[in-house]
């Protein structure tokens, strides 16, 4: 699973998550170790998602700088053959 479908599946988790709690909060007589239990796991859902967040925010950033280097690298290289180009032509040596 990659890291996309991941964070998708735990957003799915965490939603259910809170619609159960809010649903058993309604109850006459809500079950408080339930609600303790189901609180947890949608804390520790949440604390996997923020890391996922954080570590899909740093791939886009490298990913972003990457790419800046390759079109700074191409724009050398296209600097350099049009200089080569353009250069006057070296005398012969006698």
């Amino acid at each position: 699973m990659g890291i996309r479908a991941r964070f998708e599946a735990l957003e799915l988790t965490h939603t259910s998550l809170e619609e159960k709690i809010e649903s058993e909060m309604l109850r006459p007589r809500p079950d408080d170790a339930l609600l303790r239990r189901l609180k947890r796991r949608k804390l520790l859902i949440k604390d996997e998602l923020e890391a996922i967040r954080l570590l899909m925010a740093a791939i886009g950033a490298e990913e972003r700088s990457e790419s800046r280097a390759r079109r700074s690298s191409r724009t050398a290289r296209e600097h350099a053959l049009a200089a080569a180009r353009t250069a006057p032509a070296a005398a012969p040596a006698p």
